[in-house]
């Protein structure tokens, strides 16, 4: 069974696709994939570092704004 897959960059756009996409996982019987996406290449650790904690609170967000969705 294929997931239902949403990008997550942060934006309040992503976060609304998060919330549409659970009326399409639920109904469809399919799990909700949120992901997000950061560059493999970094001109440093500190940028690295930066990209993958934006990552992560943008995934951290979209989450509990599906989880208070109900």
């Amino acid at each position: 069974m294929k997931p239902i897959t949403v990008g997550i960059d942060g934006s309040q756009a992503a976060i609304a696709a998060a919330l549409w996409s659970v009326d399409e996982a639920v109904g469809r019987g399919r799990p909700l994939h949120l992901v997000a996406v950061i560059n493999k290449t970094h001109s440093s650790a500190d940028d690295y570092a930066s990209d993958l904690s934006h990552a992560e609170s943008s995934l951290k967000a979209a989450q509990s704004a599906v989880e208070a969705s109900g």
